[in-house]
Order: C-alpha cells, then sequence, then structure tokens
C-alpha cells in the first residue's frame, strides 16, 4: 500500500507513520510505504489538497476530518494536523481496529483480507474533548494516556496538579 504526504508538518508526518505502522500489521504480507506517489491513500490538510470548501465557517480551533477511499486509494484529510491523525484513527476504526486502554495491550489490531471503501465527512461537536488524570501518575502512564487520547478522537490532556505524584 502507498501512502502519500502532502503536507511538512509534524503532526500530519506522524499521521502518516501511524498509518502505515497499524496497515502493516493489518496486512503483514503486503509492503507499505509513505512518500510522494501518484497513487495509493493521500494525506494531508484540506488546503494541501484542494478540498477547503468541505464544511463553511470552520475555524483552526473546529476539528474537521474528510476521509474518502476506495480500496487503496483515496484521501484522508482534516482541516488541521491534529485534525488530519484523527482522520488517520477514524480510517482505521473503519477498517475494525479498536483502542481499548492506553499501551499495546489495549490495542485490537485485526488481520484482514482488504480495506473496506470509507466516505465521510465529520465536524467534531465540541471543540475540547479531553481527559484528567488525577492523584499519583507515573511519566508513562501520562505519556500512555496521551498517545492514546487522539486514538478515541480526543484533543487534550490534562493533569489535576502539578506535581502528579
Amino acid at each position: 500500500m502507498k501512502i502519500s504526504v502532502y503536507s511538512n508538518e509534524e503532526t500530519v508526518m506522524y499521521a502518516a507513520m501511524e498509518l502505515k505502522k497499524y496497515l502493516k500489521m493489518m496486512f503483514p504480507d503486503k509492503n507499505t510505504s509513505v512518500g510522494a506517489f501518484d497513487k495509493g491513500i493521500k494525506i494531508g490538510c484540506f488546503n494541501e489538497l484542494d478540498i477547503d470548501d468541505i464544511v463553511d465557517n470552520i475555524s483552526q480551533d473546529d476539528d474537521v476530518i474528510c476521509i474518502k477511499t476506495v480500496g487503496e486509494s483515496g484521501v484522508i484529510s482534516g482541516n488541521n494536523p491534529r485534525s488530519v491523525l484523527l482522520a488517520v484513527y477514524e480510517y482505521l476504526r473503519r477498517q475494525g481496529c479498536r483502542w481499548l486502554f492506553p499501551g499495546v495491550d489495549g490495542e485490537y489490531i485485526p488481520v484482514i483480507d482488504s480495506v473496506k471503501d470509507v466516505s465521510t465527512i465529520y465536524k467534531f461537536p465540541f471543540k475540547v474533548r479531553g481527559q484528567c488524570i488525577e492523584g499519583a501518575v507515573s511519566v508513562q502512564n501520562v505519556l500512555a494516556a496521551i498517545d492514546f487520547a487522539p486514538k478515541i478522537g480526543l484533543n487534550s490532556y490534562m493533569l489535576e496538579c502539578y506535581s502528579p505524584y
């Protein structure tokens, strides 16, 4: 499978690498690569993919995703880099992936024969969607929670205290 990245943004590049990682798990016998291709799945922000006219009156604070794929080609995009990452996880969710709790033990990644076609445009109803950890936490817990948040559609994270230990 080919993943073509239309952005130099760090978050979009991370989204492409996450897509590659999970597609490799889902299709262990297929070669999956990230680069600048004419074919495959295109990843980027709306303005980079010339699809600005999806939703009227959106700001960069909103999260809007657009996924239009047929087989192994199409577009996974968002109105900002964070939304592109959310779109990648939504695409993977539509393929059967599940993230039940932080860490690799909380992942369910199916091995499948082919990808499903996906067509969706979605504006998240709330600008802030997050979680808060209270009490004693370790660095590993915090990092795992931050990694987990966008996989379930969250865009923020908060510690209750300055020194949560």
